[in-house]
C-alpha cells in the first residue's frame, strides 16, 4: 500500500483581521508572530492574489487610513514561484469581460474532474475579481503504520491530550529508510525530518524546535538542513530498532478577514473602489494514507457592500508529542508553499477507541 498525502483545502478572498486566543489561525503573512497558545496556518496563495491585485490597479494598493497589513502585502516578496507550477492557477479580470468563466475554465483545464466549482465573492456590485487556487496531491511511496488501540500524548501548549498518530515502528523502521531522512537530531527540541513522496523534488518537512517569534524564523531555523549540500553531508537514515512518532493533523479554519475590507481605495482609477472580502478556509489533513491541500484565494473590488543508512548507533526515538512545525516544500524554492505551527492538539485527530486492529506498536 502505499501512503497518500493530500494537502488540505485553502479558500481565500480579500481583507484581514487577526486574532491572538488560543483556536487555530491563519496567517496573511509569514511575520505573523507566534506569541499566544494557538496553532498557525500559513499559505502564500492570498500573497499570489495580492500580487495580481497590484497589477490591476497598477502598484502597490494605496487605501484609505493606511491600514498595516495593506503595507506587509504590499512589501512582501512574490510568492509563486514557491508553488509547484502545474497545481496551480491564477487570474484576475473584470466582471463585464467573464472573468467567472474564464477562471471555471482554466481550473477544468489543470484539474479535470477534480476541479473545484469557483467560489462566489463580492456581491451584484463587484466590478473584478482576482482568483488563485492551489491543488496538490502527494504520495508517500510506502504507506506508515498507523496503531488503532493506542494513543499518543501531546503535550501542546494548552495541556495534554491524547490524539491519533502514524508512523514507523521499531521492527519496520529499516522499511522507511529511503523515504525518511533525519537531517538534524540534536536533542528533543531540535530536530528536523524530512519525508520524500514520489513527487520529484517535494517533501515534507517536520521540525521540532522551541516556539519561534515568527513564522518566517521558524523556516529560517530548518532552511540550512534541508539545503541539498547539508542533506547529503548530515542526514541520517532508519535502521532496524528506530522508531518515529508523529500524529495525524486533521482541521477546517474558516475566516472572514474585514480589517482592510470597506476602505476606499486611493490608487489613481480606483478611487471609487473598495475591497468588498477577504475570506479564507483551510481544510487539512496528514495520515498514514496521506494528506490533502486545497486552497483558494479570490479578491473582490466593487464599490460597497456586506463582506461575505547510517553507521552503527544507538536505536533513535523522534516522536513529534510536543509543539512542532509541518511545512511543504520545493527542493528549488527559497520558502515553502505551506506552514503550519503546531501548538496545541486542536489541529490534530483526537484520539478514538479501537475499531479494526493494525500492526501495534507504543509511541
Amino acid at each position: 500500500m502505499r501512503l497518500r498525502l493530500w494537502l488540505g483545502l485553502l479558500w481565500i478572498t480579500a481583507g484581514l483581521t487577526l486574532s491572538l486566543n488560543a483556536a487555530p489561525q491563519l496567517a496573511p503573512t509569514l511575520d505573523q508572530e507566534l506569541t499566544g497558545t494557538n496553532s498557525v496556518v500559513y499559505c502564500p496563495t492570498l500573497q499570489v492574489a495580492w500580487d495580481e491585485l497590484k497589477k490591476l490597479v497598477g502598484g502597490p494598493v494605496q487605501m484609505e487610513g493606511d491600514p498595516p497589513l495593506v503595507a506587509q502585502f504590499n512589501k512582501s516578496e512574490s510568492l509563486r514561484e514557491t508553488i509547484p507550477s502545474n497545481v496551480f492557477v491564477a487570474m484576475a479580470g473584470w466582471v463585464r469581460d467573464g472573468i467567472q468563466a474564464r477562471i471555471q475554465r482554466a481550473l477544468t483545464d489543470k484539474f479535470g474532474a477534480e476541479a473545484p466549482a469557483i467560489r462566489n465573492v463580492g456581491n451584484q456590485e463587484t466590478v473584478a475579481i482576482v482568483y488563485a487556487h492551489l491543488q496538490q496531491r502527494l504520495r508517500f511511496p510506502q504507506q506508515f503504520v498507523r496503531p488503532t488501540a493506542l494513543p499518543l500524548k501531546f503535550r501542546g501548549a494548552t495541556g495534554e491530550q491524547d490524539v491519533q498518530f502514524f508512523g514507523a515502528p521499531p521492527h519496520l523502521a529499516a522499511r522507511y529508510a529511503t523515504q525518511l531522512n533525519v537531517l538534524r537530531l540534536a536533542g528533543e527540541r531540535d530536530v528536523v525530518v524530512e519525508l520524500k513522496t514520489k513527487t520529484e523534488d517535494e517533501s515534507v518537512i517536520l521540525a521540532m524546535l522551541d516556539r519561534p517569534a515568527t513564522l518566517r524564523a521558524a523556516i529560517e531555523q530548518v532552511r540550512p538542513h534541508f539545503q541539498p549540500e547539508a542533506k547529503r553531508d548530515h542526514q541520517l537514515l532508519l535502521s532496524e530498532g528506530d522508531q518515529v512518532v508523529i500524529p495525524v493533523m486533521q482541521f477546517r479554519m474558516e475566516r472572514n478577514f474585514s480589517a482592510i475590507c470597506q476602505r476606499p481605495l486611493l490608487n489613481e482609477g480606483f478611487k471609487e473602489y473598495v475591497l468588498q472580502e477577504v475570506y479564507q478556509d483551510v481544510d487539512f489533513r496528514l495520515d498514514e494514507a496521506g494528506a490533502e491541500v486545497k486552497s483558494t484565494a479570490a479578491i473582490a473590488v466593487g464599490f460597497g457592500g456586506p463582506p461575505p543508512g547510517p553507521s552503527p548507533r544507538a536505536p533513535l526515538r523522534i516522536a513529534f508529542d510536543k509543539p512542532f512545525l509541518a511545512l511543504l516544500w520545493k527542493a528549488d524554492a527559497k520558502l515553502p508553499y505551506l506552514v503550519i505551527w503546531v501548538a496545541s492538539a486542536d489541529v490534530l485527530l483526537p484520539f478514538a477507541k479501537p475499531g479494526a486492529s493494525a500492526t501495534p506498536f507504543v509511541p
